[in-house]
């Protein structure tokens, strides 16, 4: 069985003059960003079992633009885990998706998602710009399998 990873980037956020690191907002171009992300993913007809998702200000204004479009809601939770995480703590996290879901969102931050995106696919560091959402079919047949370059990019 494949199982498909979504790695989304939050949105543009607020710069840290007025607010502490893990309470900066999206900007108003952020917003619009993945609310388009989310809408042509919706109009495409991807669906999520899961959406993993940090628990920073600017990662859940994402996560709730980025899925408004979706009538049908898929598990959202929030981990402190993923904010500010290394890439050992982002793998222990998706290996530790229960084995049902089978597709998931994973909402996070640089350099984080994009140390990931480049472990799954083995190769040169992969930069993912805020806002961005990239899309992998992974070889594996459990989420604990995880391994690098078990993933292929697909096209959405």
């Amino acid at each position: 069985m494949v199982r498909k990873l979504f790695i989304l980037r939050h949105g543009e956020a607020e710069s840290g003059r007025n607010w502490t690191d893990i309470n900066r907002p999206l900007t108003d171009q952020g917003k619009k960003d993945v609310l388009i992300v989310g809408a042509k993913l919706n109009i495409k007809g991807i669906r999520f079992d899961h959406v993993l998702c940090s628990t920073a200000r600017r990662t859940r204004e994402t996560a709730s633009l980025f899925l408004e479009p979706f009538t049908e809601q898929p598990n959202l939770t929030f981990r402190e885990e993923l904010y500010n995480a290394t890439l050992d703590e982002v793998q222990r996290e998706i290996m530790n998706i229960p084995r049902n879901y089978t597709s998931v969102a994973l909402i996070g931050h640089n350099p984080s998602v994009s140390s990931l995106a480049t472990y799954l696919l083995d190769t040169q560091f992969i930069s993912l710009s805020p806002g961005q959402l990239i899309a992998f079919d992974l070889s594996i047949e459990d989420w604990k399998d995880l391994y690098k370059g078990c993933g292929t990019l697909f096209e959405i």
